[in-house]
């Protein structure tokens, strides 16, 4: 009564009419069956004053009742009109009632679980196989050509390389082994119409579910996985599952009568079946000694309950075999003074097959959980559901935080927009898509990912979200903008010299004849020298700069100590009793290896056009919405406005008009800002805005 293709009606109708049969007195007996709402019962049944009746329970809740009724008196027994044995027959038909409609609605749970588990992961492990049908003859299916193969294939067959090869010639065995394959594939090669079946593909020894379909005559596409693990699962759970009319041939299955000492005082013979002792063995011996170690305190439990007269429903413990195995067993007790009346029934496949589900979905999420790359899921509403331990690793953020929109957190503020776009367009065209984004890595400085998003569907073709996966770009966007980085500053650094050279050198030699047409004219010759000294000079300091700034572009840019870069610097001049104060602490800036220049530039530029009356130079930091500012300052007679406009202007100033230039192109090589903002009269101040991910602040600082 317990197959798959009997309904639950079935069931009710076959049962309700074997019940009065049962009966001392079957002439006069009716039963009625109540269950979800409806009632299955013999002809005549009525409520009379002789009723028994017996809850169905599912999960310790009622979900129906056994009833049973006598339409005349006859003597008491046992309390009632009815004997002992009724009383425990119609226990036990409501007690197998519940246990069936549990296996349904276990079964159901795991046809489903199966279905969404695999929906998830079918594009990852099903095989795929292109191939061109050949007709004999009289136009049968006697062979085929591999065209295409995926390396699921591969990896599922054993069969590499395949492409162009006949199946007779890999596979030789294949037709007289498995002749159904060759009708169906060539059926649907010539028909067209896509079918999907089972089959037992005993060449590789395992159970395969293959959908396929034709897209031109003569040739058709298999798809397929390998289900060997559910076909053994649900064979297992088919092979210890009994038939219903065999439970009422055998008076049930694992009935007993006990005391509250802990002897059995009658057996069935499925107690033997079960655990494989004589029946004369285990009533000879306390039924606890054979109970599992880890379950003995819960079984005292339940037999404490019994003494105090409650009934224990759907009491699971362990007992042990004959042959040193343990079985798990399910139990239904009624007490009646010291003895206890117990069905139970085996359900140590239940628990196998339930095992065997969790590590099933267990092992798919640590699939996923395990890859060494960050991976995402969303839901049919675009919300992610889903990161890997990888992502979170990669964020240091938790679970809870990345849900939903939390992960657009971690984008940095100039991608979130073109990142957010890119998303929503495809996800809502469902379309798969790609794209580049930073996203703040767990030390807070962001790296550049190569995101992967595409959407996935269920078995029934139905939307179910989409899947994404990362892949950190970061050494790749350093390298690309180091190379931008080289040329940027190789053609500054050429600009710069040849530019300036060549204009001194022509007036240098300008200079010269014009000395050389004056020699009759002292002072007028004087004058040309000391210009063209003047252009000599200009030149020197052009090839001193060149040697000052020829390894701008060298060097990759790197994480510095301000506090190191404004030592070095405040080393090298001469301060004469100029106060430098460096209170910035200690940060780290990621800059080009000439930052200390810039230190030098600025504090240079105090000592130099500070003024009589300047007596010291401070630096400062403080953190902001923005990023870090670094605050470099004087005392001195500040800068005028009108200068304030073509200070980093190249070759404006009173020396070689270079050093604020070239501190801004080296800060702008890292995206590093530099303005002034000091007021005239009140002292110089340049202010240095480096932006998020960029700086880092160690505890102490």
């Amino acid at each position: 009564m317990e197959r798959p293709e009997i309904s639950l009606d079935e069931i009710g109708n076959h049962i309700v009419i074997l019940i009065p049969p049962a009966m001392q007195y079957p002439e006069i007996a009716r039963a009625r069956i109540v269950l979800n709402g409806k009632e299955f019962q013999t002809q005549g049944f009525h409520t009379t004053p002789w009723m028994l009746a017996r809850e169905i329970l599912v999960g310790g809740n009622p979900v129906g009742r056994t009833e049973v009724c006598y339409l005349e008196e006859r003597p008491a027994l046992h309390e009632g009109p009815f004997m002992q044995e009724e009383r425990y027959l119609v226990n036990a038909i409501a007690e197998r009632m519940g246990h069936i409609i549990n296996r349904m609605q276990a079964e159901e749970t795991l046809r489903e679980s199966e279905e969404k588990y695999r929906s998830l992961f079918e594009n990852m492990l099903e095989g795929f196989a292109y191939c061109r049908m050949i007709y004999d003859d009289e136009q049968k299916p006697a062979d085929w050509v591999y065209l295409d193969t995926n390396r699921a294939f591969g990896d599922l067959t054993g069969l590499h390389n395949i492409t162009g090869k006949r199946v007779l010639e890999a596979i030789p065995d294949i037709r007289k082994l498995t002749p159904e394959l060759f009708e169906t594939y060539g059926r649907v090669a010539s028909t067209g119409n896509p079918e999907k079946f089972e089959i037992d593909f005993k060449p590789l020894g395992k159970w395969l579910n293959v959908s396929v379909f034709s897209p031109q005559t003569g040739y058709f596409v298999a798809v397929f996985e390998d289900i060997t693990k559910r076909k053994q699962i649900e064979t297992a759970l088919h092979n210890t599952t009994e038939e219903l009319n065999q439970f009422f041939t055998v008076a049930l299955d694992l009935l007993c009568i006990a005391d509250t000492d802990g002897y059995f005082r009658k057996l069935n013979r499925a107690f033997e079946t079960t655990l494989g002792y004589p029946l004369d063995e285990l009533m000879a011996h306390r039924f606890l000694d054979l109970v599992h170690p880890d379950d003995l305190n819960s079984t005292l439990e339940a037999v404490a309950a019994l003494k105090n007269q409650e009934e224990v429903v759907g009491f699971e413990n362990r007992y042990r075999c004959s042959d040193g195995s343990w079985r798990w067993i399910e139990w239904r007790s009624f007490p009646s003074g010291n003895l206890i009346y117990a069905a139970a029934r085996d359900i140590t496949e239940r628990k196998l097959a339930e095992e065997t589900l969790r590590r099933a979905r267990d092992f798919y999420l640590k699939v996923l959980d395990d890859f060494p790359n960050p991976i995402w899921r969303a839901d049919v509403h675009g919300k992610c559901d889903y990161f890997n331990k990888d992502w979170l690793s990669f964020t240091g953020r938790s679970l809870e935080q990345e849900l939903g929109d939390g992960w657009a957190e971690g984008v940095h503020p100039g991608d979130l927009d073109r990142c957010l776009k890119i998303y929503r367009d495809n996800f809502t065209l469902r379309k798969p898509f790609e794209m580049e984004y930073r996203l703040r890595y767990h030390d807070g400085t962001y790296h550049w990912l190569f995101d992967s998003g595409k959407p996935f569907y269920t078995p029934d073709g139905e939307f179910a979200g989409y899947i994404g996966s990362c892949y950190d770009i970061q050494g790749r966007r350093q390298a690309e903008d180091a190379l931008l980085q080289v040329n940027r500053k190789l053609n500054l650094l050429s600009s710069i010299t040849r530019h300036d050279i060549n204009n001194q050198l022509f007036s240098l030699k300008a200079f010269l004849e014009l000395s050389k047409e004056t020699l009759e004219d002292p002072a007028q010759m004087s004058e040309y020298i000391l210009k063209a000294e003047r252009a000599a000079d200009a030149i020197e300091r052009q090839i001193v700069f060149t040697k000052e700034y020829q390894d701008l572009g060298v060097k990759a840019p790197a994480w510095q100590s301000v506090e190191e870069c404004v030592e070095k610097a405040r080393a090298t001049l001469h301060l004469r009793d100029i106060r430098v104060l460096s209170e910035a602490g200690d940060p780290e800036v990621y800059a080009d290896p000439l930052l200390e220049k810039v230190f030098y530039n600025l504090i240079d530029n105090a000592l130099r056009y500070g003024g009589a009356g300047m007596t010291e130079i401070r630096i400062t930091a403080t953190e902001s919405d923005s990023g870090f500012v670094i605050a470099v300052e004087d005392n001195g007679i500040g800068i005028s406005s009108e200068d304030k406009k073509r200070l980093f202007e190249r070759g404006f100033g009173k020396h070689t008009g270079l050093g604020l230039f070239l501190s801004k192109e080296i800060l702008a090589i890292t995206g590093i800002t530099i303005m002034e903002t000091g007021e005239p009269g009140k002292g110089a101040r340049f202010e240095i805005l480096v932006p998020k991910g960029a700086y880092r602040i160690s505890p102490s600082s």
